[in-house]
């Protein structure tokens, strides 16, 4: 698969003249763990306000990687620093998240056509039924163990932060996918966890390649700033993509991530991770 993500995204994938899947910079582990690279210094900030807005605590098989900044029923607006990404070819550009900067292919650096946009999200009426959306509180390997395990960790968060309603994770393994698996009738929105600000009106829109608002809350409705990988094995129409073996159980190969900060395709499928790294996974409230 050659999937590649501009900006931010750029750094999570690798940059590498076999297109995009090698790994090794400082800002790499900064996104996806949480903690600042060696030198100092954040793609997102400084130091210390990286420090202030994450406290990691360990668990068997698990980070749980806590947030900053609830957010609130209005429209959220947000803006990143500008990070810069080398192609392959050597080529390189610089740019913020969801901007017109560079994307790495086959052939080296493409610029995009992309253009930027604010992370706006309409705040609408949930008088007659809205489902919540979040992404984990806590990062996995790529050999979490696969659907059952992923919709058990959605659970528990919505559990411990008072969410009603019952939670899928938004994954594929084998045959099992989203498309075969949530109720692809439903027709209302997709908002926020604990807000009214639509990420989706319905299952339609949800598979569109374009969300109203990024998911980059977790169960508490609080706004999540780092760790921004997100296992899916998921391409945009809910269909099967790339996975870490076919039960989500060896850390050797790669798989299909998303990213959080993403209202294109890209927030399901950004590009091929190692399944040796520690993403968050993505929850949907869905009937059982």
């Amino acid at each position: 698969m050659g999937r590649c993500a501009a900006g931010i995204s750029a750094l999570i994938l690798g940059l590498g003249a076999a297109g995009c899947i090698t790994f090794g910079s400082d800002d790499l582990s900064s996104l996806v763990s949480g903690e600042p690279p060696p030198d100092g210094e954040t793609s997102g900030g400084d130091t210390a306000s990286q420090a202030e807005s994450a406290e990691v605590t360990s668990a068997p098989g698990t980070t749980d990687v806590s947030t900053t900044a609830p957010t609130t029923e209005s429209a959220v607006e947000t803006t990143e620093d500008p990070v810069t990404s080398t192609c392959a070819g050597g080529c390189s550009s610089t740019g913020t998240s969801g901007d017109g900067s560079s994307t790495c292919g086959s052939g080296g650096c493409q610029e995009s056509t992309t253009t930027g946009t604010e992370t706006t999200g309409e705040t609408v009426d949930c008088a007659d039924g809205c489902r919540n959306v979040f992404v984990t509180l806590g990062v996995f390997q790529g050999n979490f163990g696969g659907i059952d395990a992923a919709n058990a960790a959605c659970a528990d968060d919505a559990t411990l932060k008072g969410l009603p309603g019952d939670y899928k994770a938004w994954l594929s393994q084998d045959t099992k996918t989203p498309l075969s698996l949530f109720d692809t009738s439903f027709t209302g929105f997709y908002v926020l966890a604990g807000s009214t600000t639509a990420v989706a009106h319905g299952w339609e829109d949800l598979v569109d390649g374009s969300l109203d608002h990024p998911i980059d809350v977790d169960a508490s409705g609080v706004k999540v700033t780092v760790a921004l990988g997100v296992w899916t094995g998921t391409g945009p129409t809910g269909a099967l993509d790339s996975t870490c073996g076919a039960m989500w159980t060896d850390a050797t190969m790669m798989a299909t991530a998303g990213m959080l900060d993403r209202q294109d395709e890209g927030w399901t499928a950004s590009g091929m991770l190692g399944c040796a790294m520690e993403l968050r996974l993505y929850c949907i409230e869905d009937p059982e």
